[in-house]
């Protein structure tokens, strides 16, 4: 019992200094999260930062010791949540936790956040018993060189509907995997202030204007040879395409163009030879 009671003062003295020292905090809710996709987004965030999952009741007690007050984060610690601890900017980790996504199968009994399809084509399964089965899931199939074979897109279980234990099995069978796994960022402090999670989601039409914006100011750049770490590259190697060409337009023999020189040489002379052959017979 002491013991016990010795790693929670240890776990609520760790989750102090963390903290204390650290500018961001991120708080990610774990409901339904698999550990694998926990143990993919530690590898990503591998030396940028810190994380930890722990009961919100010494969450709660390391908040209370604190120098650093985060205001309204109790009214988060509800359910199993995650803790991620950098100094790091924080949209950057924010946009690395919302690309860690993984595939997950439904269950049974459970309502279908989104339609499962199952696309058209060969399964590789042999012909048999399992035919049954997709049958009784609504899938329309036939047996071609003994494999079974989906005959068409078919939509087995929509959005909102409670899976069936033969659709679910159907689609384990199949490897279909229809739903995403998304990391929920719940919030975020940045020394001690909230910023709320919409915040640091940079929406599509944002991005879409500013990859547009980059594009327009490349070509302008690159088109009145404005020099820059960026155009630098694409413009030498235009200069480059150039100064070969003019090369081997006035027969300047440099190494660069000279296999270019010769070659034309050579169809020239070959040109004039049939020219001078057809004269001759015409004569």
């Amino acid at each position: 019992m002491l013991k016990a009671r010795e790693r929670k003062a240890q776990e609520v003295d760790l989750l102090r200094r963390l903290v204390e020292s650290h500018e961001n905090l991120l708080v990610i809710d774990l409901h339904r999260i698999p550990a694998e996709q926990i143990r993919l987004l530690r590898e990503r965030l591998r030396d940028r930062a810190i994380i930890r999952t722990a009961k919100n009741r010494l969450f709660q007690r390391a908040l209370e010791s604190s120098k650093r007050a985060l205001e309204k984060l109790p009214e988060c610690l509800t359910g199993s949540n995650m803790f991620i601890f950098t100094n790091e900017n924080p949209f950057q980790i924010a946009a690395i936790i919302r690309e860690t996504r993984m595939k997950l199968p439904v269950r049974p009994g459970e309502t279908a956040p989104c339609d499962a399809v199952v696309p058209a084509g060969n399964t590789g399964l042999p012909a048999g018993p399992v035919m049954g089965e997709f049958s009784e899931a609504g899938l329309p199939v036939k047996v071609e060189l003994g494999s079974i074979v989906i005959v068409r897109d078919t939509t087995i279980v929509k959005k909102g509907e409670v899976v069936r234990p033969i659709v679910a099995s159907v689609l384990s069978k199949l490897d279909i995997k229809p739903i995403e796994s998304t990391l929920r960022i719940k919030v975020v402090y940045h020394r001690g202030s909230p910023i709320p999670a919409d915040v640091l989601r940079i929406s599509e039409v944002i991005e879409s204007m500013l990859k547009e914006a980059q594009e327009g100011a490349l070509k302008l750049a690159m088109g009145s040879k404005f020099f820059t770490d960026l155009t630098m590259p694409p413009l030498l190697v235009e200069a480059v395409q150039k100064c070969r060409w003019l090369a081997s337009q006035v027969a300047f023999l440099v190494p660069e163009v000279l296999p270019e020189v010769l070659a034309k040489a050579v169809a020239e002379a070959r040109a004039i030879a049939q020219l001078m052959e057809k004269s001759e017979k015409r004569a």
